[in-house]
């Protein structure tokens, strides 16, 4: 298009008043029609032809005001939306008035066909052209250098697109880069005159969008960085009006939109942005900037009903905000509190900033606490100073106000609901806030303080008292002991109460007799109660025997009721339930699990194999289903989806399909974003972040990942080759830790405590060398993203992960030992108070090469002298159990005598319970692995060291339990040799059999059945056989035969136990009568073994 040039636009107002003369003057083609003819056709030809002056542009402006719904009509008629944008071709050669001018003429036009269904083709016509190809000229206009009238053309403009609906919504976040609107700098620009100033255009072009766009676009506006949260700051000095259409707005398009993460929301509604929206709480009216913001009432000369109102409208929206599990940004903390992790830190910022004097802080401190309990813990000892017990009013309506929060907390059905062993420390929770300790109970009844503070102060602790009483029937008999005890500890002395409380009748002389017997009921009441909760005698002091023996019935009536009510309640039911029904719940719920397991490795399997004969089956909304279901450990179902996911990525490599798929999203992940992507009707998977893909592990199954980490297994693989479905893939989740961790953003610290960091390192053990080279290149990564970032300890980890990059071997797998050792380095990494943090971190920056050879820093740890040593050696046992995975990690152990240290230190003067307890799953560990049991009894002679333990006397189950699991490990070793010595094995077996007496667990009965049955089938010599079984032998297995058979019930099927039943009683039979140092006799007893050892019908020895 030629170019375009206008007539110079120095006198616009001369050239408004032409046009206005003009429509006023009397050529009209109609009395009726306030509008000429002429109008419409120098409008069109100001847009076709090169040349035109601004005055058709203003006249057309001034006759869309007088008749705007016929030109309009007329303009559809005669041109398009496409060639009515041409207006702006050449914009670069134009100045920003008269720009501002043809952007007035597009808002009218806009306007005037948005609700004319006639012209909707036109006006979709003319946004579409107007977004994406004229956007450079609304960066123009936005620029803070242009006057404010010209930027509020561009802006009107917007909101006039924006309110077209969704589809120009979309169009708006497609080509609209908000960067590069100065949108920040806007907010910022007011006029105290003008109600319609800058920063309320801006406002109201987010507003338009928020209430035109639909779900998916008000999320996508939500997540653009930087756009809604610039508004915030400021808010405190706005319109009132404004305040009110903003925050309403938020409320129900953002808010309460169940399409935005609560992720997302918390990234808007932060520490910083409630602040200034709290600040509202203080609003006394517009002004100019915050520098102007006075916070004193008396200076506010707005009437009282505007300021209530936009205080109310700020006092429900952060309720909303602040309270609500399901819309809010509040997450529900299962231990209300008692855990590590401050689940709702943003609401405990906020809280931190409140005052009590507020009444509207009050108020919405009370609804969160109320809303998360957790802060109770977490936010209450910021205002500990104002529950010191003094003679004040504040004071007492800070006790009234706590009162009110613990008792609307329905303290006992919020208990109800929580299982594990954090219930008692949750049922102290709520007993007593945190902030009310020793200090401030002894302040609250001592001798200088009045009648009344004492009183106020009792009454509050009785209603503690009162809730922990009725707290007690919610828990199990251990729990209550442990519950009352703890209580006794934390309660207020009652000796301490009875002494106020004789202080108290005397200086109540002049109280009111009305009065005086309310305060002495009070503290008879509490006195009363604490003797009935902790059995303990009321202390001596003067009470009225009228009054005693009436406070006393009353108090039994009352707590009977409670007793009643929660015998009877469901919750109290539950808790009165016999422990059988218990048990044989779990064993149903267990059935069920198995059950469904094996259905769905089924079902997996046959999707397989229907996918293998035709890949068309692998569709979207199939691969949804199966990531979706998908737990990305190494269970035969997920292997099986893995193989399905890895045959899809191979089959489909179209883009389309490749863009609606996230192989990163599984499980819940996964679940959510097929629920969005249903909702919203979008083909396109949104990419997954680290984040998120970490906060979808389970924390115990990573760190099980990492300490049985599958050495043996390959990256690459075609069939379930090990199952075991409690730990993760390696083969899915480093390929997903490479796409991820070349995110834009990494959170270091998140990756290190999480255990993923652990992970990586833990997989450089692996025999494969694809996995290697996989944990290698997601490290090398990881080292490249530490330096833009800043995080404690961001050196020391920047020097051992270049340390890692030195010693890593492509074709020399790490040391389990060593990985082992940096994974729990790296769990205490961000402690540096740690003292086991200092001695490894020490003993990395000694030299730049590990000499992986060696155990390391085993002597030092071991042996150590230091006053810590018993932290030392722990440390280094827990290694040595979790670290010895393969035979060369045995072997270094070997070289520095590592396994006959730890053997003489068990049940030495040196050792403590714990350490014996960790030596021995020390050896369990190391008996699993390939070859290595049979090197230990071969070389190390462990059958001795057993036999010499289980000899000593221990009432240890537990570890008595894994010596005899052990001793069968090394036989099975043992016996997969072609030699198939067994050594002094047949010195073990009376030891193993006198543990009997001390009740061993299923487990360790099998095993040592199972010992005994190897050790039957190595001896063939007849005298050997005499010599190897005692009759005191034979009757100890016998006797755990019987009783494995017993135990067996819920393992197999009826006609198979009763069979099984059958055939021990026959044998059983036979032994009786043999001699048992015969040929016979052991025969005998190899088949009674193999009774009661099968679980199969089919190998039972005689029908």
């Amino acid at each position: 298009m030629a170019s375009r040039t206008f007539t110079s636009t120095r006198r616009r107002a001369d050239i408004t008043a032409v046009s206005r003369q003009k429509l006023q003057d009397n050529n009209y083609h109609s009395r009726s029609n306030s509008i000429p003819l002429s109008v419409v056709a120098d409008f069109l030809r100001a847009v076709r032809e090169p040349g035109t002056s601004f005055t058709a542009l203003q006249q057309f402006l001034d006759a869309l005001d007088l008749n705007g719904e016929k030109l309009t009509s007329d303009l559809t008629r005669h041109t398009s939306g496409a060639e009515i944008a041409t207006l702006l071709n050449d914009a670069q050669k134009l100045k920003a008035v008269d720009i501002a001018l043809i952007f007035a003429v597009l808002e009218k036009i806009i306007l005037m066909l948005a609700s004319d269904s006639a012209g909707e083709s036109f006006v979709m016509e003319l946004a579409e052209e107007l977004l994406s190809k004229h956007g450079k000229t609304f960066y123009y206009m936005l620029k803070t250098t242009n006057k404010s009238n010209q930027i509020k053309s561009a802006l009107k403009l917007l909101i006039a697109l924006a309110t077209l609906g969704n589809r120009s919504v979309k169009l708006i976040l497609t080509h609209f880069s908000f960067p590069s609107s100065n949108m920040s700098s806007l907010v910022t620009r007011r006029n105290t005159v003008d109600p319609q100033d800058v920063r309320a255009c801006t406002i109201h072009f987010i507003i338009a969008m928020l209430m035109f766009g639909d779900s998916v676009s008000v999320r996508m506006l939500v997540e653009t960085k930087g756009v809604l949260a610039s508004f915030f700051p400021g808010l405190v000095v706005d319109r009132s009006e404004l305040i009110h259409l903003f925050l309403s707005t938020l409320l129900d398009r953002v808010v309460k939109n169940m399409a935005i993460s609560k992720t997302t929301k918390i990234l808007l509604f932060n520490q910083t942005s409630l602040k200034q929206i709290s600040k509202l709480f203080l609003w006394s009216g517009h002004k100019k900037s915050e520098k102007e913001f006075v916070e004193d009432e008396a200076l506010s000369t707005v009437i009282l009903e505007e300021r209530t109102r936009v205080k109310d409208m700020a006092l429900h929206f952060l309720t909303e905000v602040c309270s609500s599990s399901k819309f809010g940004i509040v997450f529900q903390d299962r231990a209300f509190g008692t855990g590590p992790k401050n689940c709702n830190h943003v609401l405990t910022e906020l809280l931190r900033t409140m005052s009590f004097s507020s009444p509207y802080h009050r108020q919405l401190a009370k609804t969160i606490l109320i809303s998360a309990p957790d802060q109770l813990i977490h936010f209450l000892p910021s205002w500990k100073p104002g529950f010191v017990p003094r003679e004040s009013e504040k004071w007492k309506g800070m006790m009234g106000w706590l009162s009110a929060v613990y008792g609307e907390l329905h303290a006992p059905s919020r208990l109800a609901k929580i299982t594990g062993p954090s219930r008692v420390q949750c049922a102290l929770a709520f007993f007593l806030p945190s902030c009310i300790d020793s200090e401030m109970l002894t302040e609250g009844f001592a001798d200088k303080q009045s009648v009344e503070v004492s009183f106020v102060f009792l009454k509050f602790l009785y209603g503690c008292l009162l809730r922990a009483y009725k707290m007690c029937f919610l828990l199990n008999p251990n729990e209550r002991k442990d519950y009352v005890r703890l209580l006794s500890q934390r309660a207020v002395d009652p000796q301490l109460v009875a002494s106020c409380y004789e202080s108290a009748r005397a200086k109540m002389d002049q109280v009111e007799a009305e009065r005086k017997r309310i305060i002495e009921e009070q503290f008879v009441r509490y006195l009363l109660l604490d003797s009935t909760m902790f059995e303990r005698d009321i202390p001596a002091v003067q009470i009225e025997a009228s009054l005693m023996e009436e406070l006393s019935q009353k108090m039994e009536e009352e707590l009977a009721s409670f007793e009643t009510e929660f015998v009877h309640s469901k919750e109290g039911m539950e808790v009165f339930q016999p422990s059988r029904d218990k048990v044989e719940k779990k064993i149903r719920e267990k059935e069920r699990q198995v059950a469904a397991e094996r259905l769905r490795t089924q079902t997996a399997q046959l999707l397989l194999h229907l996918v293998e004969r035709s890949s068309e089956l692998l569709n979207v909304k199939l691969m949804d289903l199966l990531l979706s279901s998908y737990g990305g450990t190494l269970s035969e179902a997920d292997q099986t989806i893995l193989c399905i996911l890895r045959r899809s990525e191979s089959t489909n490599t179209s883009e389309c399909f490749s863009s609606s798929i996230s192989y990163s999203a599984f499980g819940k992940i996964g679940q959510k974003l097929q629920q969005r992507r249903e909702r919203s009707g979008v083909d396109l998977a949104r990419e997954v972040t680290l984040a998120e893909f970490m906060e979808g592990l389970q924390t115990s199954t990573l760190q099980r990942t990492v300490a049985e980490f599958p050495v043996r297994l390959p990256l690459n693989r075609s069939n379930a080759e090990f199952i075991d479905g409690r730990i993760y893939d390696p083969a899915y989740l480093l390929p997903n830790f490479f796409n991820l961790l070349h995110g834009p953003k990494i959170n270091v610290t998140n990756f290190i405590e999480s255990g993923c960091l652990g992970f990586l390192v833990a997989a450089l053990a692996s025999l494969d060398k694809g996995i290697r080279g996989a944990a290698c290149a997601c490290l090398k990564i990881l080292e490249d993203k530490i330096d833009p970032t800043h995080f404690k300890g961001k050196e020391q980890l920047r020097y051992i992960l270049q340390m890692i990059r030195r010693a890593s071997n492509a074709d020399k797998p790490w040391p389990s030992l060593w990985t082992t050792m940096l994974h729990r380095f790296f769990l205490m990494m961000l402690d540096s108070r740690n003292h086991m943090y200092q001695i490894i971190m020490e003993f990395l920056l000694t030299k730049p090469m590990p000499n992986l050879d060696s155990v390391p820093e085993f002597y030092k740890l071991f042996e150590s002298g230091n006053l810590t040593h018993v932290k030392e050696r722990t440390f280094m046992l827990e290694v040595l159990r979790d670290g010895v995975r393969h035979y060369s990690d045995f072997e270094i152990c070997s070289r520095t005598h590592v396994w006959e240290l730890v053997m003489s230190l068990c049940n030495s003067p040196l050792s403590t319970p714990a350490h014996s307890h960790l030596v021995t799953e020390v050896f369990l560990a190391a008996s699993r692995i390939p070859f290595v049991g049979r090197a230990l009894v071969k070389s190390h002679g462990l059958f001795t060291w057993l036999a010499y333990q289980l000899s000593c006397p221990s009432e240890d189950v537990q570890i008595v339990s894994m010596l005899v699991i052990c001793a069968e490990n090394c036989m099975v070793d043992l016996l997969r040799s072609k030699r198939r010595a067994i050594y002094d094995a047949h010195a073990l077996l009376s030891p193993l059999l006198k543990t009997t007496k001390l009740g061993l667990p299923v487990d360790a009965q099998r095993a040592l059945l199972q010992f005994a049955q190897s050790l039957l089938l190595v001896h063939s010599s007849e005298e050997r056989l005499k010599c190897l079984v005692t009759p005191e032998d034979l009757a100890a297995i016998v006797a755990i035969g019987v009783s494995l058979v017993g135990s067996s019930r819920m393992s197999m099927d009826n006609a198979t136990w009763r069979k099984r039943c059958e055939c021990t009683i026959k044998m059983t039979k036979l032994l009786s009568v043999n001699s048992p140092g015969s040929e016979v006799c052991v025969w005998n007893l190899s088949l009674f073994l193999s009774v009661v050892l099968s679980n199969e019908i089919s190998v039972l020895p005689f029908d």
